[in-house]
């Protein structure tokens, strides 16, 4: 039950995560791309390991878990705010790096990469929230339906929606995933036609 509060956790966490590395994205836009700095993919996922670890603790030793959920809601719902404000930025980076005239400093190849791959991804994140919100916030409340004296019967039920809806959220955000980052479906293909090639063998 523990882990499974943990893994909930952690996928409520994702979004605020993405965001973040966005925004590093955007702070470093010059070099992005070329320095690796794997130093802030390893906090982003040591963050969101460890806050999903200590959420699902406490999630276990509080008698009301109303204030959690509401918190987890808030955190996304800042984040969603967050990577709208991103894609504004950069569609207006992306203007300045084709308008050459009217920028105040020329833009490298590298910077315009990487402002059309901050888009990209806000894109993404935005089809993500757009499609997996009713989910994520069904889940959620279903989730807070413990902290009222409901019969057996409703608790099951209410248990049973929540799962419903994180399984979904996360085979969702898997397909959108997919179908919005060209890498993912080239090594997707690559795999499937690897596992063919050793079933016909």
């Amino acid at each position: 039950m523990l882990f499974e509060k943990k893994r909930d956790d952690i996928v409520s966490l994702l979004l605020p995560a993405i965001v973040v590395e966005r925004l590093c994205a955007c702070y470093y836009l010059e070099d992005y791309e070329r320095k690796k700095r794997s130093h802030i993919s390893f906090l982003i996922l040591l963050t969101i390991t460890s806050a999903g670890f200590l959420l699902s603790l406490e999630y276990h030793q509080v008698n009301c878990t109303l204030v959690l959920h509401v918190s987890m809601l808030v955190i996304n719902l800042i984040a969603s705010v967050i990577n709208l404000m991103i894609e504004k930025y950069n569609y207006r980076k992306l203007r300045e790096s084709t308008n050459l005239n009217k920028s105040h400093r020329g833009y490298s190849l590298a910077e315009r990469f990487q402002v059309s791959e901050n888009i990209r991804t806000c894109l993404m994140l935005k089809n993500v929230v757009n499609c997996v919100s009713v989910f994520n916030l069904l889940s959620t409340v279903t989730a807070a339906m413990d902290n009222f004296n409901l019969s057996i019967f409703w608790t099951n039920v209410a248990a049973t929606v929540s799962n419903i809806c994180v399984l979904t959220y996360g085979s969702l955000t898997m397909i959108i995933f997919y179908l919005h980052t060209e890498p993912w479906r080239n090594e997707t293909r690559r795999l499937l036609a690897k596992v063919n090639g050793h079933l016909y063998y």
